[in-house]
């Protein structure tokens, strides 16, 4: 905006400071619409930053190795994935689990006899502890009752599984939990990634040195609806829905 001296004074205007314009070397691009078919197949600007590849980072603060897909991996992944795909029942269960999943019982589960029921609740009171737990607990109540007919650990755990027909599936894995022996792991006798055997090697037979629990959700499904309480907290979602 022009300025004045005081009236009488030669009138002088004073311009504000011209800024140089930066000079463009290049006109805009009147290109496609980005994300455009067409501006996805245009080679990169040559006037963007060049890309810096930021690299994770050690524990000890230095820099990782970028990753770099490794062309045995992918085939690995594709094995398993095939192997998901052609996976049946009969590789995991045994025949009369099969027959139970696909012809579950209807009758209410109930438990009659005092023994059993103590058992099974000392069995699942402590289910984080340890086998010997379990046992240190029934010879204390063997000593205090004599006559009591609490079960022993092996007892216990298979009327569990008669009762409510959840078996686990065990499967080998490797002492250091790198892998689990499924798939096309499922013959080795050593981990490909740390190479620790597989297998104990002073016993006949073989026996894993590790191994891990799944728990199939159908027969878990399955117990949960033989029992009043169960099958009314199966039916939240349904009844919380039509409330809404």
């Amino acid at each position: 905006m022009p300025e004045f001296d005081l009236p009488g004074q030669e009138q002088r205007i004073v311009h504000p400071p011209q800024v140089d314009e930066p000079e463009t070397e290049h006109e805009p691009d009147e290109g496609p619409d980005a994300g455009s078919i067409e501006d996805q197949r245009r080679p990169p600007s040559p006037h963007l930053p060049p890309i810096r590849h930021v690299s994770p980072m050690h524990e000890n603060g230095a820099a990782a190795p970028p990753f770099v897909p490794v062309i045995d991996d992918i085939s690995i992944s594709m094995k398993f994935i095939e192997h998901v795909k052609n996976s049946s029942l009969e590789d995991y269960l045994d025949q009369d689990a099969i027959d139970r999943l696909q012809n579950p019982p209807e009758e209410e589960l109930t438990l009659d006899d005092p023994d059993y029921r103590y058992s099974i609740e000392v069995f699942l009171a402590i289910t984080t502890a340890s086998e010997a737990t379990y046992n240190a607990v029934r010879l204390a109540t063997l000593r205090r009752y004599p006559d009591s007919g609490m079960l022993m650990y092996y007892r216990v755990k298979r009327l569990v599984s008669e009762l409510s027909g959840v078996v686990p599936i065990l499967t080998d894995m490797c002492i250091n939990s790198c892998v689990g022996y499924t798939g096309p792991f499922a013959e080795l006798t050593n981990c490909p990634m740390c190479g620790q055997d597989r297998y104990e090697t002073e016993t006949v037979p073989r026996m894993s040195r590790k191994r891990f629990h799944t728990i199939p959700i159908g027969p878990q499904l399955q117990a949960l609806w033989r029992n009043p309480e169960g099958a009314d907290r199966m039916g939240y979602r349904r009844k919380y829905t039509e409330r809404i």
